[in-house]
């Protein structure tokens, strides 16, 4: 029972390579199967259907590590990208925050520029209107 419960608790991802490797050859045998070892013995038989599913398992875990390996790596861009996306986000932002003081500056100095114009206008009709009287009194 001891024995089972350890098999039922194994997780197939400890599985060697090598331990595989070393099965490939008997895994090719036409007489390797559940049935012909139950004909010897149901323990064998059980045992024997484990170690197929195992190697199955390992089998398409090899065949899946390259993807593996590639979506790891994609995650280790996915974050590196999201960092350099934080980055320009808060650089924007910044940005944004100086254009936003820069236009109201503008708008400030527009403002004040519209004022000196229309002082500007009204100190220049006040001097023709003085240089007008001027004229008049020195006639």
């Amino acid at each position: 029972a001891d024995c089972i419960q350890q098999m039922e608790q194994y997780p197939p991802e400890e599985i060697q390579g090598e331990d595989y490797e070393i099965l490939l050859p008997y895994l090719e045998l036409a007489v390797f199967t559940a049935d012909s070892a139950k004909k010897a013995s149901p323990a064998a038989a059980g045992m024997l259907t484990w170690v197929l599913k195992m190697c199955e398992y390992q089998k398409v875990r090899i065949s899946l590590q390259p993807r593996v390996d590639q979506i790891r790596k994609l995650e280790q861009s996915l974050v590196h990208v999201s960092e350099e996306k934080a980055t320009a986000r808060r650089q924007l932002d910044e940005l944004q925050g100086e254009m936003a003081a820069m236009q109201k500056e503008f708008e400030e100095t527009f403002s004040e520029k519209g004022q000196l114009e229309s002082e500007t206008e009204d100190t220049k009709a006040k001097l023709r209107a003085a240089h007008a009287l001027i004229e008049a009194m020195q006639t």
